[in-house]
């Protein structure tokens, strides 16, 4: 190979190096390694050979495609301003597409080194986060996504189910006692931070992939009795299904309030405020039953210098977190039940801490009850603003009344926020602080660039799984079902480390050998 050559193979590995360490620890070297990639891509010249060879992959093919229709889109926008800069942040999804598919300078030793290299960096970028939650690093936590100053926390999640994954994939060959002994340490340290950042989302896609895996090992070697199997799977969800409605019966289903005597004063012949048209529960109880605010607002100067009608130290009003984190353990909102309370849950409640259950509780367990409980108050009228899950609920609701009124071209690529923020404020209690995208990226493409869009999209994508099993390249195929189940949740092409992530990622994994 000739001195030239050379370099421009070494600058090409530099900018994936970087590319590979930036994805889950740097913004800045995600953008500096695609600075990297197409200088030397320009400067290696060689461009009629390249596009050639870029002309036989479908993959780059419609990456591209999908760019331009952002394009195309901008030209029937009214802000387009904010079409510019929406394709700005989709110019990783062409470029990417047009360095790895017209060059060809992975092999098998240099893929092996830059999916250990990611391993590595999302093992680096977990090992800051858990630093940070057990206090090594004092950073001043409001929510538990903040132990992820680095990337998003999403995102980060997202990777460490993709590392888990590859570090699985390669425990399941042969290898030697020292490397299935540190897979295994890997595997079980990547379960610890999705426990620790209570990621539901990556959890769940960590089972689907174990269960197509066994389903795929059992059809093979079982094929006659796989039917039983599929039973079992069936039988299985169904019991989870009823376990799961048990469970949210037990903590957000009470007697009825007609059927409730309450009392009319306190001990100390105070009046009780019985809100009885307000249905709000926390385990089990009514939280706006029995709340005496006279000795609430009197009893609560001698335990906390906090102003009872000022905001928490996570910006809620601190009277409902008080309210509440009482409901929770089951006592009347007066003196008597605040005497009942220590220093420390004056503590937690000043810090935010809404029921006695998230002292205790961690990790899934925590992360479901917050979201049975966010449904029961949307269930029953409830401003979704600040919870996760029911404002998806309502962003997937008027993302959908968008879409019916653009179907089959869309609001075009700079418009999707403010034609949503007029749905908003007709159709949504949100606030306006909580006017935000579809968090769904089939509706948000669909959105803006209507049902063709969608069309191209769902046909990348299918190209890209294809693509995975025609060539049994499980490394991109367990991608794709990561990232095709993260859409679900997440506007992952919104941003540009959202959409280098996804970009590098299937440029990369096809030349994996």
């Amino acid at each position: 190979m000739l001195l030239r050559d050379k370099v421009h193979l070494w600058l090409f590995y530099l900018g994936v190096s970087l590319m590979v360490i930036g994805l889950p620890l740097s913004k800045f070297l995600m953008s500096f390694s695609q600075i990297i990639l197409i200088g030397n891509w320009v400067l290696e010249g060689n461009f009629k050979e390249k596009f050639s060879r870029l002309k036989t992959h479908p993959i780059a093919l419609g990456l591209i495609t999908l760019f331009v229709i952002y394009c195309i889109g901008a030209l029937y926008s009214e802000n387009l301003s904010q079409a510019w800069n929406e394709i700005r942040i989709k110019i990783p999804m062409a470029l990417l597409s047009l360095i790895f598919f017209s060059t060809n300078y992975f092999d098998k030793k240099s893929s092996r080194f830059f999916k250990r290299l990611l391993i590595l960096s999302t093992f680096i970028s977990t090992s800051i986060s858990l630093a940070i939650y057990h206090g090594f690093i004092d950073v001043h936590l409001k929510d538990i996504r903040d132990i992820s100053p680095l990337i998003s926390h999403i995102r980060l999640s997202l990777l460490v189910v993709l590392s888990t994954a590859f570090v699985f994939m390669d425990l399941i060959k042969p290898s030697t006692l020292l490397t299935r002994s540190l897979g295994s340490l890997l595997i079980l340290w990547f379960f610890y931070f999705l426990l620790v950042m209570q990621s539901f989302t990556g959890f769940a896609i960590l089972s689907v992939l174990f269960l197509i895996w066994l389903s795929n090992k059992f059809f093979i070697l079982h094929r006659k009795s796989s039917w039983i199997y599929f039973s079992l799977i069936i039988l299985g969800m169904i019991l989870i299904g009823i376990k799961s409605r048990n469970y949210y019966n037990s903590y957000f289903s009470a007697t009825p309030i007609a059927d409730l005597t309450l009392p009319l004063k306190t001990k100390n012949g105070h009046f009780y405020h019985h809100y009885k048209d307000r249905k709000d529960i926390e385990n089990g109880n009514y939280v706006w039953l029995n709340v005496c605010w006279q000795e609430l607002k009197d009893h609560w100067k001698e335990r906390s210098d906090m102003d009872l009608f000022d905001r928490d130290k996570k910006g809620q009003f601190l009277d409902a977190t008080l309210i509440r984190y009482m409901t929770s353990k089951g006592l009347k909102k007066d003196k008597e039940g605040l005497d009942q309370l220590s220093d420390a849950e004056i503590v937690a409640i000043e810090n935010g801490i809404a029921n006695q259950r998230f002292l205790n509780e961690t990790g899934i367990q925590l992360r479901i009850y917050k979201a049975f409980w966010q449904l029961h108050q949307y269930i029953h009228g409830a401003n979704p603003g600040g919870n996760s899950l029911t404002q998806r609920i309502e962003y997937w609701k008027c993302s959908w009344k968008l879409i019916q009124n653009n179907f089959l071209f869309g609001v075009g690529t700079g418009d999707l926020q403010s034609s949503l923020n007029v749905i908003y404020d007709k159709h949504s209690l949100l606030d306006e602080e909580y006017w935000h995208k579809p968090h769904n990226q089939y509706l948000n493409i669909t959105a803006i660039l209507g049902l063709i869009g969608l069309i191209v999209f769902l046909v990348v994508l299918a190209i890209l799984f294809k693509t995975a099993f025609q060539t049994k390249n499980f490394y991109l195929l367990v991608f794709m079902i990561i990232v095709s189940i993260s859409f679900l949740t997440e506007d992952t092409l919104d941003t540009q480390a959202g959409i280098s992530f996804f970009a590098f990622l299937c440029c990369f994994l096809p030349q994996m050998e």
